[in-house]
């Protein structure tokens, strides 16, 4: 069992969500849209499942519902799960093995309520995480499965589609809340492409991911800038000035021989 409630946003994939299978019998909450609801309650039927109170609204909507709601139970965090990931990894030796979600989830709750001023905990990708050093980063931006805490105040932006998980770590830095991507454990998902199927897939064009983009730089230039796209291409679109970040949460001081020894 995971200390805090997962919950997993998802749209139109009742019959594709994978990461739903990806949790054994770990207890969940899909949160999804109204017209949805049938379909989801069909392909899940153990589920607990969250109901909007609209439809279209963009991810960052879901995702707030979820932080949302875990506010009302009163408890410390909650996790954040993309509908579409295919697997959690132990990293050891180079080596990345899968393991139960619930491990790699326990661990990263352990740094959430061990270390001080922690917003949010993510894994790093499974494609880079076999060559890091360290167990952990402080400070780098962690995507797909995170656990946020829900004490920090902040919220995710309502007006930020596409690029509503970086806009909410941005915001935990720009409060001077640190955030640490896991090494010791990966995580991996469908490629791109095929997670468009369902979903908000009508949001993904260079369009939409250039106007997001944009404000996401304009919200936060000290810490983010944009890169301009090509033809065709609907992510990328960022590049992290992480010596930018690391100077304004350097402004917090070490807290700990344990934080000067494994984070980075």
């Amino acid at each position: 069992m995971t200390r805090y409630p997962i919950y997993i946003p998802s749209k139109g994939r009742a019959t594709t969500a994978s990461t739903p299978r990806l949790l054994g019998d770990l207890p969940y909450t899909l949160v999804v849209e109204p017209t949805d609801l049938g379909a989801y309650r069909e392909s899940f039927p153990g589920a607990d499942i969250l109901a909007l109170d609209t439809c279209d609204r963009g991810a960052q909507y879901a995702r707030q519902a979820a932080l949302a709601h875990a506010r009302g139970l009163g408890v410390g965090a909650l996790w954040q799960l993309d509908d579409d990931l295919t697997g959690l990894y132990r990293v050891a030796a180079g080596k990345c093995t899968r393991c139960p979600a619930a491990e790699a989830l326990a661990y990263a709750e352990t740094l959430m309520d061990a270390l001080p001023r922690v917003g949010i905990v993510g894994f790093a990708v499974r494609q880079f995480a076999w060559s890091a050093s360290k167990a952990y980063e402080w400070n780098r931006y962690p995507v797909m499965c995170i656990l946020a805490s829900t004490s920090t105040g902040i919220d995710y932006d309502p007006d930020i589609y596409l690029a509503e998980d970086l806009a909410f770590w941005l915001a935990h830095v720009e409060a001077f809340w640190r955030s640490i991507k896991v090494n010791a454990y990966a995580v991996a998902a469908r490629p791109m492409a095929s997670a468009h199927e369902g979903g908000y897939q009508k949001m993904y064009s260079t369009e939409n991911a250039t106007r997001y983009g944009k404000m996401v730089a304009r919200r936060y230039a000290r810490f983010v800038e944009f890169k301009p796209l090509r033809p065709g291409e609907c992510i990328g679109w960022s590049r992290v000035r992480y010596d930018a970040v690391d100077a304004h949460l350097a402004r917090l001081g070490s807290t700990s021989a344990r934080l000067e020894r494994e984070g980075a």
